[in-house]
């Protein structure tokens, strides 16, 4: 029979024990629960915090960021719509607004798409008309070159150099005609034939330097004409080079205005009449 003492230890023991049991059950039941939470917060904040954490975050968190990164996915991706890179085809579509409602592009802002499209057609507009303008001085300045039939003013200027030092060679022989008339000896027996000899000489001199005379005012016209013809001639090609100059700026003007509404993208030749063949139906 055991002693008093063993007795005592084994009831001391079983009393341990009975007072542990719920003890280790309470721990358990709270490390379950809160395993159970810490597996709720992978999935999210959702129904509050009853039932532990874990059914609080797994609806709230997953559900709420869910739909929260979808409202940001999209609002981004209209973002990115809204400022995506002009294109052909937007261009495309744009004239062919346009062209549909040329009201809507009248207060277009300037930085916007449809605003870019406007300036470009307007640019377009403006590059045609400054082509017809050249076209038309350019007709101008050949009309004008085509209606003159003169020579150039070198070679007038050269004619009348000749004709002025065949004028005062006649001058001088003239006057030495003259001298011999007035020095004739009227007792010689000669003077009457000689008196006959040099007044026919003069009579020649005289008709040769009135001939030279009026050679000499035509040639002076003339040059007085083709004068006023360069000057004419120069006046337009001044014309033509500020026509040209223009026409120049405005197909830049235009270059810089498709760049624009294209997002300065390469285009081919074709896809640039297909833009120009509709801003020519909206004349």
């Amino acid at each position: 029979m055991p002693s008093k003492k063993l007795s005592e230890l084994i009831y001391i023991s079983f009393l341990v024990l009975f007072l542990a049991i719920p003890i280790l059950i309470i721990d358990s039941s709270t490390n379950h629960s809160f395993a159970q939470g810490n597996s709720g917060n992978g999935n999210g904040n959702g129904d509050g915090n009853s039932g532990g954490n874990g059914g609080g975050n797994s609806g709230g968190n997953s559900s709420g960021n869910s739909d929260s990164n979808t409202k940001s996915n999209n609002s981004n991706q209209n973002v990115a719509k809204d400022n995506s890179t002009p294109s052909f085809n937007s261009v495309m579509k744009g004239l062919n607004a346009y062209k549909a409602n040329k009201n809507a592009f009248e207060n277009a802002n300037s930085n916007s798409q449809v605003g870019r499209i406007a300036s470009y057609v307007d640019a377009i507009a403006v590059r045609k008309s400054s082509f017809s303008n050249l076209l038309e001085v350019q007709k101008k300045k050949d009309d004008f070159l085509s209606s003159y039939e003169g020579r150039n003013s070198e070679e007038i200027e050269t004619d009348i150099t000749n004709a002025t030092e065949a004028l005062n060679s006649l001058t001088f022989e003239i006057q030495q005609i003259q001298s011999q008339l007035n020095e004739l000896d009227q007792e010689s027996e000669s003077y009457s034939s000689d008196l006959e000899s040099l007044n026919a000489q003069l009579t020649a001199l005289d008709e040769a330097q009135q001939t030279n005379i009026t050679s000499l005012e035509t040639l002076e016209n003339e040059l007085e004409a083709s004068i006023e013809f360069n000057n004419g001639l120069a006046s337009l090609e001044q014309e033509v080079d500020v026509a040209n100059t223009a026409y120049q700026d405005a197909i830049n003007i235009a270059d810089n205005a498709l760049n624009e509404a294209t997002g300065n993208q390469n285009l081919s030749a074709e896809e640039v009449q297909q833009i120009e063949n509709i801003i020519s139906t909206l004349e």
